[in-house]
């Protein structure tokens, strides 16, 4: 039979009774573990408060609380940890591992951004393919994009949406298209950006020479660069007015 009120939620602070007893240890790693005592009932009554306080100094109390039999151990370590705050990520922000365990798992399904479909020309199956779709299509803009990674098409597409390129006038359309990337994810990307987005600055041609585009005063800046690994190194040359090094026209040259 069920307790009129079993609402544990009504506690509005911690307390300690007298059958709950918290064992720290410390070992190989941190264990916080919660040892239920000995009990014959399945349900025990907390003690009315002896004081508009409660008798452990809260406002509110828990009234009914379920208690499991003998030597119970509850593991509840992650459970503290999430509530103590977010650990520090120490994934690494390379655009390998971003690839390896962000991008290929969630956008390169086979009807979306996948060597087979290359939707709106996108691919992430492979570091490779990431960083050509990154350079060639202006995901991340380098340098420009590297003080904001926010403003990138990158992010904004994973975070706000950009108008769709499938059916104009729709509406902007967020990736990945069936559930939001989690947060902490796109984090990672965004410091992978600001470290430099490095192996993704320049789409190597045979002769490891790229493009690179700045903006100076208003007006874009066509180069030809050393590229080795989809790393900038030293300018080529630079084109004259009215010549531009692009993927699509010349890969590594100024026509």
């Amino acid at each position: 039979m069920q307790p009129t009120n079993p609402s544990p939620r009504t506690c509005g602070y911690f307390s300690l009774p007298h059958w709950l007893l918290f064992q720290l240890t410390l070992g190989g790693t941190l264990g916080f573990t919660a040892k239920i005592a000995d009990s014959n009932e399945r349900r025990t009554r907390f003690p009315e408060p002896t004081s508009a306080n409660g008798p452990w100094g809260g406002v509110r109390r828990c009234r009914w609380s379920r208690v499991g039999p003998m030597h119970r151990f509850v593991v509840v370590s992650a459970l503290i940890a999430n509530a103590c705050g977010s650990a520090t990520d120490d994934r690494p922000p390379t655009l390998d591992y971003i690839t390896e365990t962000i991008l290929a798992p969630t956008c390169a399904s086979a009807e979306c951004h996948s060597a087979f479909k290359r939707q709106v020309g996108d691919e992430f199956d492979t570091p490779a393919a990431a960083r050509q779709s990154i350079v060639v299509n202006r995901l991340v803009k380098y340098p420009g994009d590297l003080a904001d990674p926010a403003r990138s098409f990158l992010i904004t597409t994973l975070t706000v949406g950009e108008p769709s390129i499938l059916s104009p006038g729709s509406g902007n359309v967020r990736m990945p298209y069936d559930t939001p990337m989690p947060d902490a994810d796109i984090r990672l990307i965004e410091a992978w950006i600001v470290s430099g987005a490095p192996g993704a600055q320049c789409e190597p041609n045979a002769q490891n020479q790229g493009c690179s585009v700045t903006s100076v005063a208003g007006q874009n800046v066509y180069k030809v660069v050393e590229c080795v690994d989809g790393n900038i190194g030293a300018d080529v040359m630079t084109c004259p007015p009215g010549q531009v090094c692009d993927f699509y026209v010349a890969n590594g040259q100024c026509k």
